[in-house]
């Protein structure tokens, strides 16, 4: 049978209902034999609909111990099962699971209770994280296990529980797949059909070949007195065969595919080219903010070939931007935050983006190197007409200019957002209300219409 825990938060005191007992979670983990996957699903239904009446959110995260069959090799079956037994009990000891059960083989289920994708990117990452660290096992050696973990979000990805998991074991499938010891949080795009996810990677490695790319720039402006403040770089592609694909259909594939490193790196070498030499027009006492993936990141040659742009374009890094999202610093934190402080040492400055949406805390934010949060624009939205939405976001803005950090407000459409950012002491903001995203000949257009010299 699965392993149930309560569906309330914890609690401190150890006599109440729903506290936190890590030892007694870990005798139930014990006991619990490869639970019959009707009976995984039975519970994982029911809870789908506990927190749909409360509108809160599930992961599901399938854990999948990589190279597994090596220690059955070299060990035997008994140790390979006292191995299993093993990482069942730190499984059940690292996540706050309702539900862990160990499904058959090597593979496990958890479910855990989240706030938002990111928060279960997290939940994920940590998992990945304590299985990774070494496994002592009774009157046996010490051995080492890795796990991938894929992941679905309830109500996001699935309103019940076959789906769920189907999509859960299919972004595992992806991770183990794509590189070991890998989380991966599902997207439709893992679900294309064969044939049209096919032609879609065939597409993108030609788009690669050919430089089928080509850059778009949208403008910041100082909301104090709407002065320019710089543009953000941003990627298009527009396929012979496909048409215009939109970034948010090709960039998860690419990312599946390991292809955003190569277009990451093609979208740094244009816009440093492209400052260099003028074809990108613009203040150059302002930024050109560039996004930077989590695989970039965690690319050892990242901080070589930064470096190897800025010298050919003949540009500085105080003329560069970098914009990173929580996920991609989740994904690795020390590498991430290492790379991104050898960035700030040549100038660069760095923003986390789609602040709001994920799961740093403002304890957190203070350790990071980083030099701007800048607001998702969902925050932005919900602030005309919605005075609690409104509260949110005065809260968000001081307490990070309490940590002495620019922000800068993103998809700002409307005169009375703008003026209650202002009011709000938001730095920036970026959006429809400024000017859309542009070709490089259109956006000099608008620096000259807006008198930027």
């Amino acid at each position: 049978m699965a392993v149930n825990g309560p569906l309330t938060p914890w609690s401190d005191d150890g006599d109440a209902e729903g506290s936190r007992n890590p030892p007694a979670r870990v005798d139930q983990f014990r006991a619990a034999v490869l639970a019959e996957r009707r009976d995984f699903l039975d519970q994982l239904q029911q809870c789908c609909e506990s927190q749909r009446s409360r509108g809160h959110r599930l992961a599901v995260l399938c854990v999948d111990l990589d190279r597994f069959k090596q220690i059955n090799a070299a060990f035997g079956h008994d140790l390979g099962d006292a191995v299993l037994h093993g990482v069942g009990r730190r499984l059940a000891s690292i996540s706050d699971a309702v539900i862990a059960s160990h499904l058959a083989g090597d593979e496990f289920v958890l479910v855990v209770p989240v706030a938002d994708a990111a928060a279960a990117l997290a939940v994920a990452c940590a998992v990945r994280d304590g299985l990774a660290a070494p496994l002592r096992l009774d009157d046996g050696p010490m051995v080492r296990v890795h796990g991938s973990v894929g992941v679905a979000l309830f109500p996001d990805h699935g309103d019940d529980a076959a789906a769920l998991f189907h999509r859960a074991d299919l972004a595992a499938y992806h991770a183990k797949t794509s590189s070991p010891d890998h989380c991966v949080l599902f997207s439709a795009a893992l679900e294309q059909g064969p044939r049209e996810r096919q032609r879609l990677l065939l597409a993108l490695h030609q788009a690669l070949e050919r430089e089928e790319f080509t850059l778009v720039l949208q403008p910041k402006v100082a909301l104090a007195d709407r002065s320019y403040a710089g543009a953000e770089v941003l990627v298009r592609w527009s396929s012979p065969q496909l048409g215009d694909v939109p970034p948010d259909l090709f960039v998860p594939v690419a990312e599946d595919a390991g292809l955003i490193q190569g277009i990451g790196d093609w979208v740094l070498g244009e816009a440093t080219r492209g400052l260099g030499n003028g074809d990108i027009a613009g203040d150059t006492r302002r930024r050109m903010a560039i996004n930077v993936s989590a695989a970039q990141l965690q690319n050892e040659r990242f901080l070589d070939r930064f470096r190897s742009r800025l010298d050919q374009a003949g540009v500085t890094g105080e003329v560069i931007e970098v914009e990173v999202t929580e996920s991609a610093l989740l994904a690795s934190t020390a590498v991430a935050a290492e790379r991104l402080e050898a960035l700030r040492q040549l100038g660069v400055t760095i923003t986390l983006d789609d602040f709001g949406t994920g799961y740093s805390s403002f304890s957190h934010l203070k350790h990071l190197p980083i030099d701007a949060l800048k607001i998702a624009p969902e925050f932005i939205a919900d602030i005309d007409g919605d005075a609690a939405a409104a509260r949110l976001l005065a809260a968000m803005v001081a307490m990070a200019r309490s940590l002495e950090l620019r922000v800068v407000a993103e998809g700002v459409e409307t005169g009375e957002q703008a003026r209650f950012l202002t009011g709000l002491g938001c730095t920036e903001g970026q959006g429809y209300l400024f000017g859309r995203p542009m070709a490089p000949p259109d956006f000099a257009r608008w620096l000259r219409d807006h008198d930027v010299r």
